[in-house]
């Protein structure tokens, strides 16, 4: 079974955080709008296909913070007994059938699976969402990949085995007392990295992706397919072609 942790950060702003739940429910169960508002959300489009390789369970969780909000989804997925992988996906992300399929394959066969998203970055300059360890293509789970230092949360895959592992290797270092008094471990805490010269501040999906590699867990980004990320479309084919954020 597959958990999905849907982010709702956008449609929070837009709605409140209970009306961008109560929102979300509405889609997913009714499989239309509310009177409210006016679209589908791209990610429940992606849910719904999900729903098409696996059981699926939803998890939508509210926090101010984005590394709180992850942290918690990881613990609810952790507490899932029949969970086998994780599935992030924030509500301005989605992709198409056979595109999941690729990221469900390299998530089961044993890698942390991401999905390139275009970006504009500061520099006025679209950017891929992923920082690449590789220009190698190689074959993981059958599916053709390139080796992802650090990627975005937007859409990512977790094997359950992975997430125990950083869960353990982290878990006296980043256990935290949550606000309904549970203990969990932070994961997406935000880092530094780097040398004195050249250290760089990391966000809460770059920092659990540095997290997820130091606990001996690989990430791997499918080059067949296509995102969209708020609207912007790429071919993942050409994802290479443009340079990736490094924080």
């Amino acid at each position: 079974m597959i958990v999905v942790s849907l982010l709702t950060y956008g449609l929070g702003k837009e709605l409140g955080i209970a009306g961008a739940a109560r929102e979300v429910s509405h889609q997913l169960v009714e499989g239309t709008t509310s009177e409210r508002f006016m679209h589908v959300l791209p990610c429940v489009r992606t849910v719904r296909l999900l729903r098409e390789l696996s059981d699926l369970a939803v998890y939508h969780g509210a926090s101010t913070t984005l590394p709180k909000a992850r942290s918690r989804a990881a613990h609810a997925v952790l507490a899932t007994p029949d969970a086998d992988l994780w599935c992030m996906i924030d509500d301005d992300v989605e992709t198409d059938l056979a595109t999941l399929t690729r990221l469900v394959a390299i998530a089961r066969a044993g890698k942390v699976a991401v999905l390139p998203c275009a970006l504009r970055s500061t520099l006025g300059d679209h950017r891929v969402n992923v920082a690449w360890l590789s220009s190698l293509v190689t074959s993981v789970g059958g599916v053709s990949t390139r080796a992802v230092a650090r990627g975005g949360c937007g859409l990512m895959l977790v094997p359950r085995a992975a997430l125990e592992r950083v869960r353990d290797v982290f878990r006296e270092s980043l256990s935290y007392l949550d606000d309904d008094g549970e203990t969990r471990v932070a994961l997406f805490q935000l880092m530094l990295t780097g040398d004195r010269e050249s250290r760089m501040w990391l966000g809460e999906d770059y920092s659990f992706c540095e997290r997820i590699r130091a606990a001996g867990v690989e990430i791997a980004a499918p080059v067949e397919g296509w995102s969209v990320h708020d609207g912007a479309v790429i071919d993942l084919a050409d994802a290479a072609a443009l340079p990736g954020t490094t924080t």
